[in-house]
């Protein structure tokens, strides 16, 4: 970690530790602000925010809003979010936002400049590149990827490449779908090792769809606008950010000293500063107790900590993220495991019903740098499911499916 504890890098790895993050990035004027709003189903701010004025926002989830100014050769300070217009400028490096819009409990994201702000260099974007799970790079597609983007987006690690989605925006602007195929063709082609996926979308159009009045006419519309593509997408980049901030090892979060917080007041004289330490667990979701949760101990599943290279297990009731048996863990933290991969049972499972499939999951893996992380549904109870996650090096993963597939005959739920 840097140096100094007030270090920006410090904040960025400490927020990147315990929390997924997607970054929203582009030149000016190519829909980032749109698609953001849209996804996050609320203006994110009461006035615009331009590119020329802001620094990268980082937004987060809370219950209840606050804000972080991290400076470049000041402290940090605290602010309400309704002041944000005090704190634009390059006097600051990035603003940490806390919001409680549903999207934001399950991944953070950034909204950067546009990347044709001369303000803006590669310096100052690559200081967040070592803290991104993904990337969604919008370019307008009556201009689409312009050398400027090319020699950007280049600049950035090819790892994050493959883990980044190009969305072509404002589709409705071209005047038929074989323009909007032909640029589609072409930029596919010339960034083929450069993202792991592409799409063209219309925002505006999925935002009339809600508007209209008749099915048949709100159907067409939503897919005109290939808005259920990009909800995909960013589902498998969710999911997979997920996998990756857990297998992160947590680092602490710097406190915002007295002396740091006291200073914001200057700001406004009705900002309510955030007590204590500036740090966010990684997110887990606890219930009351019930008999449901009493129950839990009847369920046994110990014998899955007989599986080569066992770390930790859990079995997960996906329709509440309640952990209704666990076994082992160590450093994992097998609770947020359980209720993070609870939205991907959830779309696997949406995922076959769509396509009107008349089957069953086995099985789930994700598989990471030093670990299997398998998901198996109950065949008899597809929305809950048996989390077990295990060291690669060590582990034979056919003869874990086997095994885990047995242990599910031996439960009782």
């Amino acid at each position: 970690m840097p140096k100094g504890i007030d270090e920006p890098e410090n904040y960025f790895a400490g927020w990147h530790s315990q929390r997924p993050v997607l970054a929203v990035m582009g030149e000016y004027s190519a829909g980032k602000s749109t698609l953001l709003n849209y996804l996050l189903g609320t203006n994110v701010f009461p006035t615009r925010i331009t590119a020329t004025n802001y620094p990268p926002i980082w937004l987060t989830y809370a219950d209840t809003p606050y804000g972080i100014a991290i400076g470049a050769d000041a402290p940090p300070l605290t602010f309400d979010p309704i002041d944000i217009n005090d704190y634009s400028g390059s006097a600051y490096l990035a603003l940490r936002v806390a919001l409680p819009i549903p999207l934001l409990r399950d991944i953070d994201i950034i909204d950067t400049p546009g990347i044709s702000d001369v303000r803006l260099t590669k310096k100052s974007l690559h200081m967040f590149a070592p803290f991104l799970d993904a990337v969604i790079w919008c370019s307008n597609i009556s201009q689409a990827w312009r050398q400027t983007e090319v020699s950007m987006w280049r600049s950035f690690p090819k790892p994050l490449h493959q883990r980044s989605l190009l969305v072509l925006t404002q589709c409705d602007k071209l005047r038929n779908l074989p323009d909007v195929e032909k640029v589609m063709k072409r930029v596919t082609h010339e960034t083929k090792t450069l993202f792991a996926q592409r799409l063209a979308v219309s925002i505006d159009t999925a935002s009339k769809a809600e508007q209209a009045k008749g099915a048949a006419d709100r159907d067409d519309l939503l897919k005109a606008s290939n808005i259920s593509a990009l909800q995909t997408a960013l589902t498998v980049i969710v999911t997979d950010a997920k996998a990756a901030c857990l297998a992160r090892p947590d680092i602490a979060t710097p406190t915002l000293s007295p002396t740091h917080a006291s200073q914001a007041t200057s700001h406004s004289s009705q900002t309510q500063l955030k007590k204590g330490p500036l740090h966010t667990p990684k997110e887990t979701t606890r219930h009351p107790t019930s008999k449901k949760e009493s129950d839990m101990a009847k369920v046994d599943i110990s014998k899955l900590a007989e599986i080569g290279g066992f770390i930790g297990a859990c079995l997960v009731d996906s329709e509440t993220g309640l952990m209704m048996a666990s076994d082992g863990g160590g450093d994992l933290d097998l609770e947020a495991a359980g209720a993070a991969n609870t939205e991907v049972v959830k779309a696997k499972l949406s995922a076959i019903e769509m396509l009107g499939l008349d089957d069953h999951i086995d099985d789930i893996l994700i598989t990471l740098g030093k670990q299997f992380h398998l998901i198996r549904p109950l065949e008899k109870t597809p929305t809950v499911f048996l989390y077990v996650a295990l060291d690669k090096k060590s582990a034979n993963l056919g003869m874990a499916r086997v095994q885990v597939k047995n242990v599910e005959k031996t439960l009782a739920i």
